[in-house]
């Protein structure tokens, strides 16, 4: 995993720029030239007199966009189909392409550029404070389902580890990706719902089994 996120560091960051790409962000910040951010998170109605549901627990994340950046994860997405391993590690692999990308942005010295919030039980946020100039937002949102752990007998637990247990649930994830211009004393808002997502995938939860009780 270190060695995996070494790479996608060094692939982002690999013949940047940075000086000429954060220069206008810089200087807009240093002149106040910033706007705000405003969105909700729901689920649409499935009925036409339903109401929405609001989606707590989105976590957000805005910065700005490179080439790299964006055709990583458009690669991401284009592949998840290729595959049942692709999918399910489709998830990890937009994650892992986020962390790398801000830990470029951190060791460029831009780590005021990465703008994170989570909506509220009300499904809102804000980000406040974006100096003008092109942005993109990554919003991620994911729902848990369990399913019974798989049992295991005192006499087969006994001297074993289980390296690869079967799943336990699997998490429904659900991602948002935006690109749009800021301007000076601009306030923006968007729309995250579920007929507006990204992509969407599935990634696996699993846990180590559980030693069978006997019974008297």
């Amino acid at each position: 995993m270190a060695i995996l996120a070494l790479v996608l560091f060094q692939g982002i960051a690999g013949g940047q720029d940075w000086g000429a790409f954060l220069a206008p962000y810089r200087i807009a910040s240093e002149r106040g030239q910033t706007g705000t951010l405003r969105g909700a998170a729901f689920l649409e109605p499935r009925r036409p007199e339903g109401t929405v549901t609001p989606l707590g627990g989105v976590t957000i994340v805005v910065f700005p966009p490179s080439p790299r950046l964006l055709a990583d994860l458009e690669a991401v997405k284009t592949h998840a189909r290729d595959s049942a391993r692709h999918y399910l590690e489709a998830a990890g692999g937009v994650r892992k392409i986020k962390e790398a990308y801000e830990l470029a942005l951190y060791e460029a010295g831009a780590g005021d550029l990465v703008f994170t919030a989570a909506t509220d039980a009300d499904g809102r946020f804000e980000v406040p404070g974006l100096p003008t100039g092109e942005w993109v937002l990554l919003g991620r949102h994911e729902q848990l389902y369990h399913k019974a752990s798989p049992r295991v007998s005192p006499r087969d637990a006994r001297g074993k580890f289980l390296l690869e247990p079967p799943p336990s649930g699997y998490r429904a994830v659900t991602f948002w990706l935006l690109t749009w211009k800021v301007g000076a004393r601009e306030e923006m808002s968007v729309e995250l719902h579920d007929r507006n997502g990204w992509l969407t995938v599935i990634e696996e939860e699993r846990t180590q089994g559980v030693p069978e009780k006997k019974t008297p």
